[in-house]
């Protein structure tokens, strides 16, 4: 975003309730079966890693393990548009940042945090994506650029995404048009407005791990503290949500997120314009408390 400074960074993890099963055998009632040891369910931060890696490993051109990572109808923002999870949508080439004439060399994840319970998980990463263009006429040159993602994982949909955002890490950019409407839009609810108000949005903000993007390399804060002094960098700027693309927000029993185009007004101009995304998890009195955080450049 616009005034950007950079932020330190505290690295947070979080632990789940581990299950336990136990069985015993009742043919020998002289030597009882010994119980087979206690399995415990992956933490978040293992849910998280996990699907990380499969989705790395299919980018860009396994468009169809890379979507198996999704639940079906799920909606992704991604760095130029929002979609909805269909057979037909070029994700991979989307999140790294293809053109007809680039090839994608590497992918590293380079942070991760993570967070959850039993029942959702979700997860804030960095990456690291290499790209080579040879257009027509031209020398190929190799670029690296950081792809920041936010992904909402729920157990009812096998630990599949439900919902995501991933952004390129550029400066922000005057346009005139939107870049259209976010698939199956919802009325707006509670959490769409926190993504144009930075201080209730810093006020909202969940106890460790969480996690808040901005636009610019040094707009990234990892713990509350962090997030809310980032926030407060920006409480001066005229956010507005852009009510022509429409906005999307969902809650279930125990996680919630919100989609939206948000503007930074330019006077006598075309607004800068960013894709913001959140992840939520129901607090006490019918409150949520916010974990995630994406904002983009479009």
């Amino acid at each position: 975003m616009l005034q950007a400074a950079p932020i330190r960074i505290a690295a947070v993890s979080f632990a789940c309730v581990l299950a336990a099963s136990c069985t015993a055998q009742a043919d020998s009632p002289k030597t009882p079966a010994k119980a087979p040891p206690a399995k415990s369910s992956p933490m978040p931060e293992e849910r998280a890693k996990s699907l990380l890696e499969k989705q790395m490993k299919a980018l860009p051109a396994d468009n169809a393990a890379l979507l198996a990572t999704f639940a079906k109808d799920a909606v992704v923002m991604l760095p130029r548009v929002a979609a909805k999870i269909e057979p037909d949508l070029e994700l991979g080439g989307q999140i790294a940042g293809m053109n007809p004439h680039a090839e994608m060399k590497g992918a590293q994840l380079s942070q991760l945090v993570a967070g959850g319970a039993s029942s959702m998980a979700w997860l804030a990463a960095d990456l690291e994506i290499t790209v080579v263009s040879a257009e027509p006429g031209e020398k190929p040159s190799s670029a690296t650029h950081t792809v920041r993602a936010v992904e909402l994982l729920d157990a009812a949909s096998d630990w599949k995404v439900v919902a995501a955002s991933f952004t390129e890490v550029r400066s922000l950019e005057q346009l005139r048009e939107s870049l259209g409407p976010i698939p199956s839009p919802t009325p707006p609810g509670p959490l769409v407005k926190l993504l144009a108000v930075p201080d209730e949005l810093a006020a909202s903000l969940s106890a460790d791990p969480v996690v808040v993007f901005g636009t610019d390399k040094a707009e990234r804060a990892v713990g509350r503290a962090a997030a809310k002094a980032l926030l407060a960098k920006w409480r001066k700027l005229p956010l507005a949500i852009e009510e022509a693309d429409k906005v999307r927000e969902v809650c279930a029993a125990s996680w919630g997120f919100a989609m939206a185009d948000v503007n930074i007004p330019k006077p006598g101009g075309a607004p800068f314009r960013m894709s913001a995304f959140l992840v939520a998890v129901p607090g006490p009195s019918g409150s949520w408390s916010v974990v995630a955080v994406n904002y983009g450049a479009r």
